[in-house]
């Protein structure tokens, strides 16, 4: 099984985090600093580097598109997180590890060679993960027919405006994609500037990441302590683990199974250049704790009511995605973006035996939930 932590810059990746912040408001960078935990003398020293960096870049790159400006807000401004932006659904994906290790032109090549069906089943469920309030259970498969896409769109639960800007990236896809990549390697090229700067952060990545192969450290052990990231040591084709340098405080992961919830691909992690020395963010989306924001965010999960029906089947027992399809009469697809959102909230833990990946209701959390709603509502 191979093990791979790379040492490589994924510029692409960065390309679209760099155009995401540069289209945030610039308070957004001292938000996530603000937040950084557990920061002590050389980690301190580490981080100031890092966020020094990052603010040099924007600071450099905002001078450099400066005519660009609303055409990167258009595209890369996100919502809530940083999957909601309307690029994601122009590049018909928000998982990093779509770009891993690619250039640009290989990105493009892959969207075009797609079939219309595959356009449609990719941009479907892409706007579910973007906007999926108001869609009934079984228009929560993604779906490869354009027309019932239009449908749904009128369905969501977003503003008149946004329904046009969904239905124009949809219909105008080929333009929007012009545009949305031309912007990427634009800024690809502009990371040639910092070409040493990025590289020798990278090299530090690897550095630390690979001495807990090298000495003997079990790392699927470590992430899963530390980010609820669970990477098991049966998956037969492994594990790569990715630097996200310019997303200080990202952390993501992404497997490939099939109907039947065994690994087609090695599982992929991303971590953000801060994990490198030890030291995590509050609100980060694997960090355990529980505050105000967090019970929001699981209430407005638990509301939904797909996502509730595979708790209430998972609450005394095991079961894996494709089990969990035919049981909901939905996609494997739709319920890999239903775990998603249900394991971000804590609300699920996974468990592997034979090759393959189990959910768990995680009851912990969810006693913490309803102790916290107790306490502060009775």
């Amino acid at each position: 099984m191979q093990k791979i932590i790379s040492k490589e810059v994924d510029y692409v990746s960065e390309a679209i985090i760099l155009l995401e912040w540069m289209a945030q408001e610039h308070s957004s960078i001292g938000e996530v600093e603000k937040n950084i935990t557990g920061t002590s003398g050389e980690a301190m020293e580490d981080l100031q580097r890092l966020f020094g960096l990052l603010r040099q870049m924007v600071k450099d790159a905002e001078k450099q598109f400066r005519r660009k400006k609303d055409k990167i807000s258009f595209y890369f401004q996100s919502g809530k997180n940083w999957e909601e932006t309307n690029s994601t659904l122009v590049l018909l994906s928000s998982e990093m590890k779509v770009f891993s290790g690619k250039s640009a032109s290989e990105v493009w090549k892959e969207l075009e060679e797609l079939s219309e069906e595959e356009v449609c089943r990719k941009f479907s469920l892409q706007m579910l993960r973007v906007a999926g309030n108001g869609l009934y259970d079984n228009e929560m498969n993604e779906t490869g027919d354009a027309a019932e896409i239009m449908r749904r769109i009128l369905k969501l639960q977003i503003s008149s405006e946004k329904k046009l800007i969904f239905q124009d990236l949809f219909w105008n896809r080929e333009e929007h994609r012009k545009q949305t990549f031309e912007l990427i390697e634009e800024t690809v090229d502009f990371l040639q500037g910092y070409r040493e700067e990025l590289e020798a952060e990278a090299a530090r990545f690897y550095e630390h990441w690979s001495g807990f192969l090298v000495d003997g450290h079990v790392f699927s052990q470590y992430v899963k302590e530390y980010f609820r990231i669970d990477i098991g040591e049966e998956n037969p084709y492994g594990f790569e683990v990715w630097p996200c340098i310019l997303g200080i405080n990202r952390c993501s992961y992404t497997s490939d199974m099939d109907e039947n919830g065994k690994f087609r691909s090695p599982e992929i992690v991303h971590l953000g250049s801060a994990a490198t020395y030890g030291v995590y963010t509050k609100g980060w989306k694997f960090t355990p704790e529980l505050e105000n924001k967090h019970v929001l965010e699981v209430l407005k999960v638990l509301s939904d009511k797909s996502k509730f029906e595979i708790l209430s089947y998972i609450r005394d027992k095991r079961a894996y995605g494709s089990e969990l399809a035919k049981h909901m009469g939905l996609t494997t697809a739709t319920i890999s973006h239903h775990m998603g959102a249900l394991f971000d909230c804590g609300l699920v833990e996974i468990e592997r035996e034979n090759n393959r990946m189990f959910y768990r209701e995680k009851k912990e959390t969810m006693e913490q939930v309803l102790e916290y709603c107790r306490k502060t509502l009775l």
